[in-house]
């Protein structure tokens, strides 16, 4: 039997399903949901096999996005080490491809911030995913000579203030020139052996932490469901408070857009990291293999285990696909410029972001009852 989620991509793939789907629809459709992935109707939180779910995302999204990532990390500073031991056009080139390799893998690897990605200083994202960058904070540590990494000044490190040094000036040859100070390049060389030991200890202590992850399958606060649905949650949540909703101005106390505030301000590749960014939730939300794309067991399934469930994957895939449709609408330009050009389009976006908060956050918490623990400051 094909399963649900399968089917309502396929539909999905056709516009007019999109534009004719509408809550009728949707609860017709929610009628029919069945799950074929582990051969249940819908019943109740205990007859689903969590164990397995959490093995499944352990082994096949969790571990491989951040394998991939420590691979990607350790090209970006093979890449950095040879730009700054002999600054030109072609290793700049090259340092700056490696960056945004990495950073593409971050987006894979960033919603699991909790587990070994927690200690005593802080979390992962607090290290190494901090944005905005403060350039003139970074430019006033680099005249200092102040190559700290253990303090809390998050802003000045990660991969967003490896970006502005390595794309914050209009030409490579402008890049090159600044380069020509030896604590500049000693700075970007500290802060990307900084996202490399955070990285690498976060990846190893995955390996160890898995059997403790996988068996710790209860629902209760600390339990890993209940982590891991929390910072999922949390992690779509950034891309629609802060990855969008803080450069078109909707945090609370603006009053203006702030397109200068875009994650990855200086590449102008907000857009890529965001489209990035929602595929990873996706693929965690419908349990799918990392590397292979196979469609495994997801929160989706677990929803169909309780009452009610089905019919919420059903409104959840579809408004999803709502927002798909108005990320990709975004033009093939910086977000920053786009806010400034072609506000409506961002607003569209961050408006389905918003209705989709909801089918994430409060319905699936409550099917599932699992408890909200963070908070993300703006009434969700």
């Amino acid at each position: 039997m094909m399963r649900t989620a399968l089917l309502l991509r396929r539909l999905s793939a056709n516009p007019l399903w999109s534009l004719v789907l509408t809550t009728t629809a949707i609860a017709t459709a929610a009628t029919f949901a069945v799950s074929c992935n582990n051969g249940t109707t819908e019943g109740s939180t205990d007859s689903f096999d969590r164990r397995s779910m959490l093995r499944n995302i352990a082994e096949n999204f969790i571990i491989p996005s951040y394998s991939e990532l420590q691979s990607k990390v350790n090209a970006m500073q093979a890449a950095v080490n040879a730009f700054t031991a002999s600054p030109s056009e072609a290793a700049l080139r090259a340092a700056q491809q490696a960056w945004e390799e990495a950073y593409t893998a971050w987006q894979y690897a960033c919603t699991f911030d909790f587990g070994p990605a927690t200690t005593s200083t802080g979390t992962l994202f607090q290290k190494i995913g901090v944005f905005p960058t403060n350039a003139a904070r970074i430019e006033e540590r680099i005249q200092q000579r102040n190559f700290s990494t253990d303090d809390f000044s998050r802003d000045t490190r990660g991969f967003n203030a490896a970006e502005y040094l390595l794309f914050s000036d209009s030409t490579l040859a402008q890049i090159i020139s600044r380069f020509s100070n030896p604590d500049r390049r000693q700075y970007l060389q500290a802060i990307v052996a900084d996202i490399k030991a955070n990285v690498d200890a976060t990846a190893n202590a995955w390996q160890r932490y898995r059997a403790e992850f996988i068996t710790n399958d209860g629902t209760s606060v600390g339990s890993s469901t209940s982590m891991l649905f929390n910072e999922f949650v949390k992690s779509f949540e950034h891309i629609k408070n802060f990855k969008v909703g803080l450069p078109a101005g909707k945090r609370p106390g603006q009053t203006r857009p702030e397109p200068q505030k875009v994650e990855a301000f200086y590449s102008g590749k907000s857009v890529k990291f965001i489209r990035e960014h929602l595929q990873a939730i996706e693929m965690i939300y419908l349990g799918m293999h990392r590397r292979t794309g196979i469609d495994d067991l997801g929160f989706d399934d677990y929803l169909r285990s309780v009452p009610n469930g089905a019919a919420l994957v059903i409104s959840t895939l579809a408004q999803l696909e709502l927002v798909k449709q108005r990320m990709n609408a975004l033009p093939d330009a910086p977000l920053s410029q786009t806010i400034v050009s072609n506000f409506a389009v961002v607003d569209a976006f961050h408006t389905e972001l918003q209705r989709h908060t909801r089918f994430f956050k409060s319905e699936m918490a409550s099917l599932l009852s699992l408890t909200i623990t963070f908070s993300s400051g703006d009434g969700d």
